[in-house]
């Protein structure tokens, strides 16, 4: 029986572990909003450069809905242009992305505000109406009950408000944050980041080639030296001339000639078929995923939306 190595325990990332000191709560775990900004970055720069996408044989424009309410709390000129993801070396990106978000004070605790679930607050009765009430229900609660026999009822009336939703009728999920995102794999947005970086800072490399880059560049494998492609003269060359015999100097007859067979040692594109054909996948979901967070919705990548 082959020996297992003992996976430390991964603490879950449950709301317990985004919360802080104060008590505020993100809605979600923090590397979604950091990939956000991320992208927000990359989408901004192919604007600037005016870039069209080509996807399902129709051309896109990368451009940003500012009208949509997200952008309306998301200043985009915030972003600093000094800070460049599309440039012709991808080398210190890391530097770039912590400069961006985390530091001096980053974009992430510039908006965090709108990351937020809505806490328990103490109002006064003259503004509750300045409240969203999408977001809050308002109780009043008696001086002369105690703390359990309140929350016992306030526990009551939320629990018959969800169960007077007839069957059949979804219940929206909303936790309640300014700005909310559909889940996705945060290792998979990652490579998604990656894959655009790639592409984008070398506009004439194949899909193989992006392939190539992208493992050397998420997981320090290194990069695949292609071969010419053997014509058939050589293949057929290498395999008479293979285990001739001959005449050695001395005039004696000779060993067999090791002479290298091409055909099993070239290395070509061919052999990585599959690998291009999910590069070529995951480019296209890369696009769809600029567009579609142009227009307000993140991360999504199996179809264009709609504005």
């Amino acid at each position: 029986m082959a020996y297992r190595k003992k996976l430390k325990h991964i603490k879950s990332l449950d709301r317990e572990a985004r919360r802080k000191k104060d008590g505020s709560t993100l809605a979600q775990d923090i590397h979604y909003y950091r990939h956000f900004l991320c992208f927000i970055k990359i989408a901004l720069e192919l604007e600037r450069k005016r870039t069209k996408f080509t996807i399902f044989n129709e051309s896109h424009s990368v451009k940003f809905n500012r009208k949509h309410r997200w952008y309306k709390l998301i200043d985009l000129k915030s972003f600093p242009r000094n800070i460049k993801f599309l440039e012709k070396k991808i080398s210190g990106i890391t530097t770039k992305v912590k400069k961006l978000v985390d530091t001096n004070p980053g974009l992430f605790w510039k908006f965090r505000k709108h990351f937020l679930l809505p806490q328990v607050k103490k109002v006064d009765s003259s503004k509750t109406k300045d409240f969203d009430h999408s977001k809050y229900d308002v109780f009043v609660v008696p001086k002369n009950k105690t703390i359990n026999e309140n929350l016992n009822e306030i526990r009551t009336y939320l629990r018959t408000e969800t169960t007077s939703i007839r069957k059949g009728q979804k219940l929206k999920k909303d936790k309640g944050a300014d700005i909310q995102f559909s889940y996705g794999r945060d290792s998979y947005l990652q490579k998604l980041f990656y894959i655009l970086l790639i592409r984008y800072t070398n506009p004439k490399f194949t899909n193989f080639e992006v392939y190539n880059h992208l493992q050397n560049r998420m997981y320090k494998r290194p990069l695949i030296k292609i071969e010419k492609r053997v014509s058939v003269e050589q293949v057929k060359k290498s395999e008479d001339l293979y285990g001739v015999r001959d005449y050695d100097k001395e005039g004696r007859w000779g060993k067999k000639k090791q002479v290298k067979n091409l055909r099993q040692t070239a290395t070509t594109t061919e052999q990585y078929e599959i690998e291009i054909r999910n590069t070529m996948r995951d480019i296209k979901y890369a696009k769809i995923i600029i567009l579609n967070l142009c227009k307000g919705e993140f991360p999504r990548y199996d179809k264009i939306i709609k504005n």
